[in-house]
């Protein structure tokens, strides 16, 4: 088998607060690496947005993609320019940059340091989807492929290959790819229609 399979329970994320409302961080890797050391290759977590503005901690070094999951949610970094985000509709950012986002939310996100490569993508599941996993081959320098699906929403029956697979929502699916150019077809069911989300990452 050219991969392990693991499913991350939504209680075993850690909660915490932060300025503008709560953190949870569902998954960080290295498995004993710290956020607040920043010594992680990647991290994926929810937050609650409580206050109507609120600061984003800096985060030098760190690539940042976010998506909102229930309302809209406004970003500026300049206080000129702003970014509205419906929900799963992902932006990209310098986690260097000074951010202020405005209105109550929860969001959705991930966070790559200069040891990983990657990117965080929404798609809608219309009831049975299939889905092709590792479809791009790791970059020069990276030698660990993982995706991770999640639905927020929703509970989802996954086929792969010969396994069948009940993700509830808010859990998340992670996949390792231990063999380069790995190529995994799944398909997916749920009774409704149902967004989801794909974490596509390499790591050195």
């Amino acid at each position: 088998m050219n991969y392990n399979l693991k499913i991350i329970h939504k209680e075993e994320y850690q909660t915490s607060s932060w300025s503008g409302g709560t953190t949870t961080q569902m998954l960080i890797f290295p498995e004993h690496s710290s956020y607040a050391v920043r010594d992680f290759a990647f991290r994926i977590s929810s937050a609650t947005v409580d206050l109507d503005k609120s600061e984003f901690t800096e985060l030098k070094g760190i690539n940042r993609y976010i998506t909102p999951l229930d309302n809209l949610l406004r970003l500026t970094h300049n206080n000129k320019d702003f970014i509205d985000l419906q929900p799963f509709e992902v932006y990209n950012f310098s986690g260097a940059i000074p951010t202020t986002s405005y209105g109550k939310a929860k969001d959705f996100n991930l966070m790559l340091s200069e040891k990983a490569s990657g990117n965080l993508k929404s798609a809608k599941i219309d009831k049975v989807s299939t889905m092709t996993l590792f479809k791009e081959n790791l970059e020069a320098g990276f030698e660990n492929g993982f995706e991770i699906l999640i639905s927020p929403f929703y509970d989802l029956n996954i086929k792969l290959e010969d396994k069948d697979i009940i993700l509830s929502k808010m859990d998340l699916l992670l996949i390792n790819a231990n063999k380069p150019n790995t190529r995994i077809d799944i398909e997916i069911n749920c009774e409704e229609v149902a967004e989801i989300l794909l974490c596509s990452i390499s790591t050195m």
